[in-house]
């Protein structure tokens, strides 16, 4: 389907970026940042974000 007949005209861009690192056997930290790029219906935007993650694995 052409975007000319998609009602909308909707595009979106997600450029991602992620670090994931084991400290210990028990410990991981992980980071990821995400850059979102949108335009629809002739309105551009953009938008950020950032995750960070501790995990403690308990046995």
């Amino acid at each position: 389907m052409s975007l000319e007949s998609n009602e909308g005209n909707f595009l979106s861009f997600i450029l991602s970026l992620g670090f994931n690192w084991w400290l210990t056997g028990y410990l991981n930290l992980s980071l990821n940042y995400r850059h979102t790029m949108h335009d629809r219906f002739d309105e551009k935007g953009t938008s950020d974000g950032v995750n960070v993650r501790l995990l403690l694995v308990l046995e």
